[in-house]
């Protein structure tokens, strides 16, 4: 598995160039990048100037993190911003989009909202299908329609199309009860991406997004979890998200180097 960093960690306020520094300098040799970041850095600089960066820094592009689905918007605009996606990842030479699933009006009955979620998957799918792109759904924790791979997994087989996966975020796993030995049901050429992180000692239904911690000082199962990736050898990235203001008040070299550490006594 190849070890990653997640640009979402580093929080609002820093830079693209001193992200890519800063997991460089860490030890990382991928990264997850931001869509809002490098839209921002492009405002700015030549869109070319991305992948160069990237190259200098001996980092690859794992993928975009991320877009909502929008499911249940009437707008076609989360298909277009994925389609500007899809140029953006072209540009730095990634085919994997993450999408994460939003939440269905509160009265909307079930069977009506996977409805929506699948119509919607089937066109980002043709989307991502023309332009040589992997979709990564992501389910959420307590998510009411996808909270984890099962449910997933069914939108993937419903929509049938090879340009559509299924990620794994440890944190939303654990969130919505997702056992190891569950899995080990991923098949792995539809597992695309794996977020990796810990979280506290609170009641599953307490935990945010806050309560994440670095790999290994939390509660979670990881080595079970991990284990299980193994069975299925999944051989892809483990890329570290974390939202925890703390860490980041610290700078994004140190809060690099501290997630690099904790991750790599998995590895």
């Amino acid at each position: 598995m190849i070890p990653c960093m997640n640009e979402l960690t580093f929080g609002r306020e820093t830079k693209f160039e001193e992200d890519l520094k800063a997991t460089a300098d860490a030890g990382f040799r991928a990264i997850e990048i931001s869509p809002q970041k490098l839209a921002d850095f492009v405002e700015r600089e030549p869109q070319g100037r991305a992948k160069a960066l990237l190259d200098e820094y001996h980092l690859k592009a794992a993928g975009l993190c991320g877009y909502s689905l929008r499911a249940f918007s009437k707008s076609e605009a989360s298909v277009q911003v994925v389609e500007q996606g899809i140029k953006f990842a072209r540009a730095i030479d990634t085919n994997i989009i993450l999408v994460y699933f939003d939440r269905p009006p509160a009265d909307m009955p079930k069977d009506e909202a996977s409805l929506a979620v699948v119509k919607r998957s089937k066109v980002l799918a043709q989307a991502a299908k023309e332009a040589g792109i992997r979709i990564a759904l992501e389910p959420l924790g307590r998510h009411p329609i996808v909270p984890g791979p099962e449910e997933a997994l069914k939108i993937v087989k419903e929509v049938g199309s090879p340009a559509l996966g299924i990620m794994m975020d440890t944190f939303h796993y654990f969130c919505s009860g997702v056992a190891p030995d569950e899995v080990k049901k991923i098949p792995s050429e539809l597992l695309l991406i794996v977020h990796i992180n810990d979280c506290e000692d609170l009641p599953r239904e307490k935990l945010t997004d806050k309560n994440r911690l670095y790999p290994g000082e939390g509660i979670m199962p990881l080595e079970e979890y991990l284990a299980a990736l193994g069975e299925i050898n999944y051989q892809g990235y483990l890329s570290v998200e974390l939202f925890r203001e703390e860490y980041r008040r610290g700078g994004p070299g140190p809060l690099a180097k501290r997630s690099y550490q904790t991750l790599m006594c998995f590895l």
